[in-house]
């Protein structure tokens, strides 16, 4: 698949709740996994599997039944995400919320206007805006982007931040804008 050789995307061929086939496929050096199989059984067991051969792993995994959401919790999944509910409460916010849902699909790249969401860390910004407040930083007029959020190690997310926030140590700046505009971004303000 040229496609794949394109990206450097490694596949194996083989049953996913085999042990040997997580190995192979360099479970043991992952920071996380998804499992998306039909069967929310083999989901559960490569949950376990996977936490069992690293207990630090993140894993994310797909269900098809409430009960299997809280298996999977119970079995170690940090996310549990459950596609037919999301298309279901998608489908019903096209009527009661549509240009809520029209701006959400703008971030999911649907429509002339694509946005797209970045988070930053406090350290990748350069030394000279890293205490500064987001009103010095001046974002939005030296970029177009816009910071509609941060998350910190006290409040976690903060939505709409004040203008007075100095960016600290540990914090995470979620940042809104076109491709362009977090190019600008990226060029002006990252180390």
């Amino acid at each position: 698949n040229s496609h794949a050789d394109k990206n450097q995307y490694n596949f194996i061929l083989g049953n996913a709740t085999l042990d040997e086939n997580l190995l192979d496929a360099g479970l043991e050096r992952a920071s996380t996994v998804i499992t998306t199989l039909p069967s929310d059984a083999d989901n559960v067991f490569i949950t376990l599997t996977a936490k069992e051969i690293k207990p630090d792993i993140k894993v994310i995994a797909k269900a098809s039944e409430p009960s299997s959401e809280r298996k999977l919790m119970r079995a170690g999944a940090s996310h549990v995400v459950m596609p037919d509910r999301l298309g279901g409460m998608h489908m019903a916010s096209l009527v009661t919320k549509p240009y809520v849902i029209e701006f959400l699909e703008l971030l999911n790249g649907v429509g002339e206007q694509q946005l797209e969401l970045s988070e930053i860390d406090h350290s990748r910004l350069k030394e000279e805006y890293q205490e500064q407040s987001l009103k010095q930083l001046d974002i939005r007029n030296r970029t177009g982007a816009t910071i509609i959020a941060y998350k910190d190690d006290v409040d976690g997310f903060v939505f709409n931040p004040n203008s007075e926030k100095k960016i600290a140590k540990g914090d995470v700046l979620i940042v809104l804008g076109k491709k362009e505009d977090l190019k600008r971004f990226n060029e002006h303000f990252l180390a």
